[in-house]
């Protein structure tokens, strides 16, 4: 019987909060709380892991906009965070925002090469971070509606943009979907499907 090529899975999360989603990835309880207590005026979903493995298994069940993490976890170095989490999440990879006590520019300049966006130095000022995250969680949600209009040249708040956007993914032959909370979703399970040479 010939095996189908492996490909990134498409990401169904389980819950139906609509709220974007950060990541904190540190081993450090403090810098996780202050981080945490930075974010708290967004009023953005916010999960924890304390090492890249756990990462990992959060991000196959959650749909995550953006990754905060320290440039070294007790598990791996965050390049390789970086660079698992895009075999992993695939084009719907979250967005990567660093937070480090390290000070060397190769550490950040890696960092930014293999993907990360930006790059914070501990302490930090936490309005900063805090606008940072903002920017790059809208950055995103303009990059999906415009990927909405382009497959479909409709709105990407349409409510038939959703059923155009699941038959054709039955089409191409995706057998099994259980829930699909959201039009993003969708077209990050069409993108995946498109570069892995469905038509």
């Amino acid at each position: 019987m010939k095996t189908q090529p492996s490909r990134p899975a498409i990401l169904v999360p389980p819950r139906t909060d609509q709220r974007a989603c950060v990541l904190i990835v540190d081993g450090d309880k403090v810098s996780q709380r202050a981080i945490e207590l930075a974010l708290a005026p967004t009023k953005y979903a916010i999960e924890w892991a304390r090492d890249g493995e756990a990462a990992f298994e959060i991000m196959r069940r959650v749909r995550v906009d953006v990754v905060i993490a320290d440039s070294l976890l007790g598990d791996m170095p965050g390049i390789t965070l970086v660079r698992r989490t895009l075999e992993l999440c695939g084009p719907g990879a979250p967005t990567f925002l660093f937070v480090s006590a390290d000070r060397a520019n190769t550490t950040k300049i890696g960092l930014l090469m293999v993907g990360a966006t930006d790059y914070l130095v501990k302490p930090f000022n936490s309005d900063e971070l805090r606008v940072r995250v903002q920017n790059a969680i809208k950055a995103r949600q303009l990059a999906r509606s415009e990927n909405v209009q382009g497959l479909t040249g409709l709105a990407g708040d349409a409510v038939d943009v959703q059923s155009v956007m699941l038959q054709y993914l039955v089409l191409a032959g995706v057998q099994e979907i259980i829930h699909v909370t959201s039009i993003v979703q969708v077209v990050e399970g069409i993108t995946i499907l498109e570069a892995d040479g469905h038509h």
